[in-house]
């Protein structure tokens, strides 16, 4: 995601919509098309991908789409007046827990309020930094999540919860936007119609066939870890 295209809407959707000449309504919703515009201009995007790229990369959702996907809003932190329309809600009930420490003297404190993988994950990341601090080698600490836009070949007659078959199926844009963000139009779809599709690996020689079908599924992940370039 570029930092300068992401600043640059933040600006006009937030707060000075006349320097990328564009106007919010009085929901603060912008023409996406406008702001595309206004992107190029600059030398700050190339296509819709680029602004797809950054609303779906937003660490803190900082814009969204409408659901016909014609405008473009930033979602908080605005200067200038906007009707935003969000509910109000209260916040929830945190009861309050009393931690209990571990008795070992010079051993790790911890919480045991807190879930014993999220223990694990803190001790193997607290080993990784000790290791670099005397100049070894960090060990691998992976991710529990699988990674947007991944192919996983499943040895079951379904695709769990968070993928899809990998079956060239067409998807819409506004609901899958950080998968898209990753693959585009490269399998298919129309962006003048919003969509696009998923690749079709269905008659993939990786797929070993039975004589009752296939024995493999393809999946590919459309809820999962973003998976950032590396430096």
């Amino acid at each position: 995601m570029s930092v300068r295209r992401s600043k640059a809407m933040s600006l006009w959707l937030r707060h000075d919509p006349a320097a990328g000449g564009i106007v919010l309504d009085a929901a603060g919703w912008a023409p996406f098309d406008a702001v595309l515009a206004a992107l190029k201009a600059r030398g700050l995007a190339e296509d819709a991908g680029d602004v797809l790229d950054t609303v779906a990369q937003s660490d803190k959702q900082r814009f969204e789409l409408s659901p016909d996907c014609t405008s473009i809003r930033a979602r908080q932190g605005h200067s200038v007046a906007v009707d935003l329309d969000w509910p109000a809600a209260e916040p929830p009930h945190i009861p309050k827990r009393r931690p209990c420490f571990s008795p070992a003297p010079g051993g790790i404190v911890s919480l045991l309020n807190r879930r014993e993988g999220k223990m694990i994950n803190r001790k193997l990341k607290i080993a990784a930094a000790a290791a670099v601090a005397i100049g070894c080698s960090a060990p691998a600490i992976a991710s529990a999540d699988p990674y947007i836009s991944e192919i996983r070949y499943l040895a079951t007659n379904y695709c769990p919860e968070g993928t899809f078959e990998a079956d060239g199926r067409i998807l819409p844009i506004q609901q899958y936007q950080a998968l898209f963000a990753l693959i585009g139009n490269t399998y298919g779809g129309e962006m003048s119609k919003m969509t696009f599709a998923l690749p079709d690996l269905r008659q993939s020689p990786a797929l070993v066939t039975t004589p009752n079908g296939p024995k493999l599924k393809a999946c590919i992940v459309y809820s999962g870890d973003w998976p950032h370039r590396p430096d």
